[in-house]
């Protein structure tokens, strides 16, 4: 799981970081699944198939978002980031 850091004055964030090296490096590594949330708030989830990943989901504020890979795992997106 990354949590993409918002952009500041100061910084340019976490999220070309999260979104292209990390997940190019992760399913080269076989990483299963690769979750993503923002502080929109949101989470992405993806499932890695044929070295490559998919978006199983994504969820928003009032929503669970779910795992592919530990069937029957969900959590607030709400528990994750503050809305």
């Amino acid at each position: 799981m990354e949590v993409i850091s918002p952009r500041t004055k100061h910084s340019s964030g976490t999220e070309s970081n999260d979104r292209k090296t990390k997940f190019t490096e992760y399913a080269q590594a076989g990483v299963s699944e690769y979750w993503i949330v923002e502080t929109t708030p949101s989470v992405e989830v993806y499932a890695l198939h044929d070295k490559e990943y998919s978006m199983v989901g994504r969820w928003g504020a009032g929503q669970e978002a779910k795992s592919q890979l530990l069937i029957g795992f969900s959590v607030a997106v709400s528990n994750l980031v503050e809305a």
